[in-house]
């Protein structure tokens, strides 16, 4: 059984050990940042180290612009039902309404422009396989 002397020992070792965790994944982050736009404006997709291989995947996905679609569906009287009591979009409801055709073509035009493209960047790293000698 510990003693208080050895439990306050190892606390404060573990929080010790905690601290410079959290400094070097800070470090790391930006550090990734960095190497992730270097090789991104070089168009650099595989680059390697002596222990590593880093490999930058681009790519885009949609995000929703909320307070346009909820502008949109506000003024549309065939999507008034998607407005609920606080001020959202009922989701189900206008996939409901879009597949039911009950919306015109120039409205599903409209609701189009909610979805905004945003690049991401991943940055993988991978640890070298040494050949064996």
């Amino acid at each position: 059984m510990f003693n208080d002397n050895e439990y306050a020992l190892v606390i404060d070792s573990i929080g010790a050990r905690n601290e410079k965790a959290k400094q070097l994944t800070k470090e790391c982050k930006k550090d990734i940042e960095k190497l992730k736009t270097l090789m991104k404006g070089d168009e650099v997709y595989l680059a390697s180290g002596s222990d590593y291989t880093a490999k930058l995947s681009v790519y885009t996905v949609d995000s929703l612009n909320e307070d346009k679609l909820f502008t949109i569906c506000k003024s549309c009287p065939e999507l008034s039902g998607t407005i609920k009591t606080k001020e959202y979009v009922d989701m189900d409801e206008l996939e409901r309404l879009l597949y039911s055709e009950e919306v015109p073509n120039s409205v599903k035009a409209e609701l189009a422009t909610c979805y905004v493209p945003e690049e991401r960047t991943r940055l993988t790293l991978a640890k070298k396989k040494r050949e064996e000698e």
